[in-house]
């Protein structure tokens, strides 16, 4: 029984551990309008990240951004609560383009857009690279969209996009690595618990 408890705990602990650590995507291509967006939904969690503003209390996620091209890239997410902040932020854009962020509620009206700012990011930053928060007055799906200066066009390079929400519409999960190690543990504890002897009634 031991070692069924020793497993458990240890799978806990690796269940902590991962609930504490951000989830980092990828970015898919082919999300350059607001139909294809890529959904960002289920990734969000908190963690330790000096890049990101309150990455310890406020649930957000990171996309990271390969080669530009010629297209918008665009990114989904959905607020649960009215009232809930965003701060959406780019890392890394400078030197290879110069972006900018926009943000846009469901039926695709601006709602806010920045260009620089980047000083006030509390990680790594170029003044060029945008920073920006805004406040959500309704609960539902939302987009940013990363862009070029000048004139917000379409071009754009490698980055590293934070998104962070103070109310994300689906909550914190463990990584795809920390529900194989519960996964891998609970197999164990099974084993065992059937490998154990049965032991049989003392005769009186």
């Amino acid at each position: 029984m031991r070692f069924v408890s020793s497993v458990l705990a240890a799978c806990v602990a690796a269940s902590l551990s991962g609930a504490a650590s951000a989830s980092v995507v990828a970015e898919v291509e082919g999300n350059d309008s607001l139909a294809t967006a890529q959904n960002l939904d289920g990734y969000f969690t908190v963690g330790s990240d000096p890049n990101v503003t309150n990455a310890a209390t406020t649930p957000y996620v990171s996309v990271i951004s390969g080669p530009g091209g010629s297209n918008y890239d665009y990114y989904s997410f959905t607020v649960a609560t009215a009232g809930s902040y965003g701060i959406f932020d780019i890392d890394f854009g400078m030197n290879d383009f110069d972006p900018w962020l926009t943000v846009f509620d469901a039926a695709g009206n601006l709602l806010t857009t920045q260009d620089d700012l980047g000083y006030t990011d509390p990680g790594s930053i170029h003044r060029y690279d945008p920073y920006l928060d805004y406040t959500f007055a309704t609960a539902g799906q939302y987009f940013v969209r990363v862009g070029s200066y000048p004139s917000n066009s379409a071009a754009t390079g490698d980055y590293q996009l934070n998104v962070s929400l103070q109310s994300p519409a689906v909550p914190a999960v463990p990584e795809p690595s920390t529900w194989g190690m519960m996964l891998l543990g609970f197999g164990a504890a099974g084993y065992a618990l059937r490998r154990r002897p049965v032991h049989k009634l003392a005769r009186a």
